[in-house]
């Protein structure tokens, strides 16, 4: 009798045994890859945030750049997290410089990265996730980071107004912009060379009387203001009558 408990415990120990063994490959036949997607700082708090596995973004190298991620996986406690090493940067969390190409637990389901740059250039950091049954998700965060950017001239108009001459054009640049506007960035003045004279004025818009009729070719450029020129932009074959 007591040999027959035996065996019969030895059968129920088999029977859940491979109970638990089919219960674990369930599990793992069904289990998502992890992801880390990210979202800038600003637009975190934001009405429209949104989380990416994709974020591009620009950056002055003179300011600082905040990431928040989110882990999001249906087994949590087993999620860890790897950071690639920057090119032109560092990368804090907690306020210390995170050991790169190393797994970690951050902590929290929601976090957020301190960017601090040391360069100039295009970084490429890459955020790799991964979970108790080492499925791997990728997050890719590329920053510009860049001293200065140059003022755009997108092109030039030329329209006769003839207030005060019938040769009197209205010169239009007005389509220009500072590409580091949202970094403090603005333009100075403008540059029009019209035939022989250069005229130098804060207007994107100019009036300009024609002393005399022919065929004109105009150009602008802008300045920004840390005295930086955009290229030129040239509208060619004006015909003044």
């Amino acid at each position: 009798m007591r040999n027959m408990k035996h065996y019969i415990a030895l059968i129920l120990l088999v029977v859940l045994t491979q109970s638990c063994d089919k219960r674990l490959d369930y599990w793992e036949e069904n289990n998502l890859s992890p992801s880390v997607p990210v979202s800038s700082y600003l637009n975190f708090w934001s009405d429209d945030s949104t989380f990416t596995e994709l974020l591009v973004d620009s950056l002055r190298n003179t300011e600082d750049y905040y990431l928040v991620f989110a882990r999001w996986d249906d087994r949590i406690d087993h999620y860890k997290i790897m950071i690639s090493e920057p090119s032109y940067g560092n990368l804090y969390y907690e306020g210390e410089e995170v050991i790169y190409d190393t797994y970690f637990d951050p902590g929290v389901d929601y976090g957020k990265f301190r960017y601090i740059p040391s360069g100039t250039g295009t970084d490429v950091i890459t955020i790799t996730a991964i979970d108790a049954y080492e499925r791997i998700g990728k997050t890719t965060f590329s920053v510009l980071v860049f001293d200065n950017l140059p003022p755009v001239i997108d092109n030039i108009t030329i329209e006769n107004i003839a207030n005060i001459s019938p040769r009197e054009y209205e010169i239009d640049v007005s389509n220009s912009r500072d590409l580091d506007q949202k970094f403090g960035g603005s333009i100075y003045q403008y540059e029009y060379v019209v035939g022989d004279d250069t005229i130098r004025t804060p207007n994107d818009i100019i009036n300009y009387v024609f002393s005399e009729a022919g065929v004109y070719t105009l150009s602008a450029r802008a300045q920004d203001n840390e005295f930086v020129w955009s290229d030129y932009v040239t509208l060619g074959g004006v015909i003044i009558e």
